[in-house]
Order: C-alpha cells, then structure tokens, then sequence
C-alpha cells in the first residue's frame, strides 16, 4: 500500500512554471449582468432563449 507524502517530497509551489493566467482580460461586468449573461447561456443550453424580463436594458441599448 502507498504511504502518504511528505512535504518534502512535493515540488515547491515557488518553482511552478508560470501560466497564462496574466493573458487573461479582467471580468468587468456587474452582478446583474453576470446574472443575465448566465441566465441566458443557461436557456440557450436548453435550446430556448431567455425571456425579454431576463435581460438587462443596458444589453438592449443600441450602439
């Protein structure tokens, strides 16, 4: 049977190669707008699409 680790034979976090994590562009959405986005991406998964209520009226403002 397999005996646990010891920390000392773990690789240390500090050496990890870095990721892409720095590449990624910040969510600046609101909580409502993460909301209807999530909302929405739910019932386009259930192949409906989102009532006009789940929307936010800022998403419906032209451009």
């Amino acid at each position: 049977m397999d005996k646990p680790d010891t920390p000392e034979e773990r690789p240390d976090p500090t050496k990890y190669v870095p990721g892409l994590s720095h590449l990624q562009l910040q969510d600046t959405r609101t909580e409502e707008e993460k909301q209807a986005a999530s909302i929405r991406e739910s019932a386009r998964r259930k192949g409906r699409r989102s009532k006009w209520w789940e929307t936010t009226a800022k998403e419906k403002a032209p451009r």
